[in-house]
């Protein structure tokens, strides 16, 4: 469960730093 929800933290961010960076 903690994994599952840690995962999903990472997708977003991951996806949020593309955007600052773009």
């Amino acid at each position: 469960m903690g994994t599952r929800v840690n995962a999903v933290t990472m997708e977003e961010a991951s996806e949020r730093v593309l955007e600052l960076a773009a």
